[in-house]
């Protein structure tokens, strides 16, 4: 569910234009590929400015509480397909 488009600090960036960071909304995340896995980075490559602490682990803590046990397999409540879940109400 990665976006493969520049998102949020990336914006700041049109270097990124040929994707080379992935931003994934639901856990506030940048990623670059790093054979078939993906590697998390904690500073942008372009500026060096320090990126946001990731929401993944809280991601999966709220989740849990909710009473999925697998997010991988079970279907997730809508505001946790997205970014919806940690961002403030309009």
């Amino acid at each position: 569910m990665s976006v493969k488009k520049p998102a949020g600090h990336m914006d700041q960036h049109p270097q990124n234009d040929w994707d080379a960071v992935n931003y994934d909304p639901r856990f506030d995340e940048y990623t670059i590929p790093s054979g078939g896995a993906l590697q998390q980075l904690f500073y942008c490559p372009f500026c060096g400015e320090r990126l946001p602490e990731s929401k993944r682990n809280a991601w999966f803590d709220q989740l849990e509480a909710r009473g999925v046990a697998d997010p991988w397999s079970e279907e997730l409540p809508i505001e946790y397909q997205s970014d919806a879940w940690w961002k403030e109400p309009a």
